[in-house]
């Protein structure tokens, strides 16, 4: 919102609520009885750094590729970087991927990312946990041969097997 106040032959103008939208060029033109002018001025629009989209799942599986994407805004573009116990990872210019060729149990943990520009900061962190797809089939495997499929993630299935008194016998 563009507002005026004149104020003894000055004029100012002042944008209330700027956005990203409010920046660019703009003329002043003046004019009286004598003579006319015109004058172009440039105004930027700072906005400090946002994290916007975190992408990715934060299941990896052993073996397998797996991606974390972080994007961000602000004016200027910030600088995004993920990080794991303070080791830079990857790191772009206004969006960061961090790809993993074939996942290990060691790339479980927790991810950070961070975003940065000269009007501020944001991060936020994703916690990855790793699954082993020979364990998985291993378990399935034994659950399929009794009839019993958990149907919920992280399920587990308890089986009691009551003592045998007459085992192994006739």
């Amino acid at each position: 919102m563009l507002e005026s106040t004149d104020d003894s032959n000055c004029v100012t103008h002042t944008i209330s609520k700027a956005t990203s939208g409010s920046g660019g060029t703009y003329r002043c033109r003046a004019s009286n009885a004598y003579n006319a002018g015109e004058n172009l001025t440039f105004v930027a629009i700072s906005e400090k750094a946002e994290i916007t989209q975190i992408a990715g799942d934060d299941d990896f599986m052993v073996g397998r590729p797996a991606e974390l994407v972080c994007a961000a805004g602000g004016q200027p573009t910030p600088t995004v970087e993920w990080t794991k116990k303070g080791e830079v990872l990857a790191t772009g210019q206004g969006k960061a991927t961090l790809t993993v060729d074939s996942v290990s149990r060691e790339e479980g943990g927790k991810y950070v990312c961070k975003a940065l520009n000269s009007y501020g900061e944001d991060s936020k962190s994703v916690d990855v946990e790793v699954e082993d797809m020979n364990e998985v089939i291993l378990q399935r495997r034994s659950f399929w041969s009794t009839g019993c499929v958990p149907t919920e993630k992280n399920s587990r299935v308890f089986w009691v097997i009551p003592s045998c008194y007459k085992c192994g016998g006739d």
